[in-house]
């Protein structure tokens, strides 16, 4: 009777491993829920996921640190980078914006290719030109390290034509940054300081 006990009790171990297997499994699916609509991936709180499977793409607006090292050539501190940039400065516009993350070039955008995407980005708010950082003047078209100091130097502006005094900039320049919607946001002169400067 023990004999014909063991092989039924083996079966039942073995059943009772694929269960598990199998819940297992149906877990893991369950923390990755891909898109229908937009054919990118949606991600719990907890930013796990399954590999991408063909045709699918990691919204860099949305995914977590986690996720984003599943890319290849993503590591933890590129991870990083890339969640603080997008909170510190807004979303990702395009893929190429992720340029904007330190420890990302143009090859590394290239490689990620059709891996990542963008999908209804928030809208950015307009770039004032006497109040943003140069951090942030450098994401206007055209614009270097060198160029935002010398915007922020020669600050404040009350119109456009203002810029053409900024070295570097020309009629071309300023007529992408309206494309880009930049503003002037002019500061407001305290009423005492207006007197003496009338």
């Amino acid at each position: 009777m023990s004999q014909n006990s063991s092989p039924s009790r083996l079966t039942g171990v073995r059943w009772s491993l694929a269960l598990s297997l199998l819940l297992m499994a149906t877990v893991a699916k369950a923390r990755f829920i891909p898109s229908m609509v937009d054919n990118t991936c949606d991600y719990t709180a907890t930013g796990t996921r399954t590999p991408l499977t063909w045709g699918e793409a990691i919204d860099i607006n949305r995914a977590d640190g986690a996720v984003l090292v599943s890319l290849p050539g993503i590591g933890p501190s590129t991870a990083t980078s890339i969640v603080l940039e997008r909170q510190a400065f807004g979303e990702y516009q395009t893929t190429l914006e992720l340029r904007r993350a330190s420890g990302i070039g143009k090859k590394s955008v290239q490689k990620l290719g059709l891996l990542i995407a963008v999908n209804n980005p928030a809208p950015r708010p307009p770039i004032s030109l006497n109040h943003a950082s140069e951090r942030v003047l450098e994401r206007l078209p055209g614009v270097g390290p060198v160029l935002a100091k010398r915007i922020h130097d020669a600050r404040p502006f009350r119109t456009l034509s203002q810029l053409n005094d900024v070295r570097g900039i020309g009629a071309k320049t300023i007529a992408k940054w309206v494309e880009a919607g930049v503003s002037l946001s002019v500061p407001v002169v305290p009423s005492r300081q207006r007197a003496q400067t009338q």
